[in-house]
């Protein structure tokens, strides 16, 4: 998740991450953000990880955390300086064993923005970003059922961890309608709505160990 904000400075410290998602599991090895300096000045850069409940609903809340032990994720180092065109790597470190579900948070990671000095004015965008950082359960296995009414197709994951809906394809003869697809998390229902509704429907869903698997309705 990207975000901007105006903020009063002479200049903003340009900046960009990658990745902006990190799936911490077995077969993930190095659990890393990588930040560049995009700008033409030094960059002074923060990075804070807060915890998520509700992921994925509409009242997703966000919060920090007293210290890595009570979030339960240690970002390492949580602050930079970044010449222009450096980039280093931000550590992820889950504090506790993966449970019997999976756990989700948010690492903000922001420039700091200079004061205004006497004389100058302007407006900067500050460029900050909201990586999402999961780790899945210790035996993640998501479980995806469907039922359509009509136009409405409405997807549930009876499972423990959560699974990437990749695509939804409607086609008639050989023209498909395509929508986008989202991380259903455990637990919850997503309902989309169907350009059609009665041409049949394809869903692309991505399992925990990368395999795809296609439902039609």
């Amino acid at each position: 998740m990207l975000l901007g904000l105006l903020i009063s400075a002479p200049a903003a410290a340009g900046i960009s991450i990658t990745p902006a998602v990190v799936i911490i599991d077995a077969r993930s090895a190095d659990n890393m953000i990588t930040v560049t300096n995009d700008g033409n000045e030094l960059a002074f850069v923060t990075a804070r990880v807060r915890s998520v409940d509700a992921p994925g609903e509409r009242d997703e809340k966000l919060r920090f955390e007293a210290s890595p032990a009570a979030a339960g994720l240690l970002a390492t180092p949580n602050r930079l300086v970044l010449e222009p065109g450096e980039r280093r790597a931000i550590r992820l470190l889950p504090l506790n064993s993966s449970s019997d579900a999976d756990r989700v948070w948010r690492v903000h990671i922001a420039p700091s923005i200079g004061k205004l000095k006497e004389g100058q004015s302007g407006v900067a965008f500050e460029i900050a970003y909201d990586a999402l950082i999961i780790q899945r359960a210790a035996e993640a296995k998501p479980a995806i059922s469907g039922h359509r009414s009509g136009r409405q197709l409405s997807l549930t994951n009876a499972g423990n961890s959560f699974a990437m809906i990749s695509a939804i394809e409607q086609c008639r003869g050989g023209a498909c309608a395509k929508l986008q697809g989202k991380r259903l998390y455990a637990g919850k229902t997503w309902t989309a709505n169907l350009p059609d509704p009665a041409d049949p429907v394809s869903v692309t869903v991505e399992a925990a160990n990368g395999q795809q698997e296609v439902l039609r309705f």
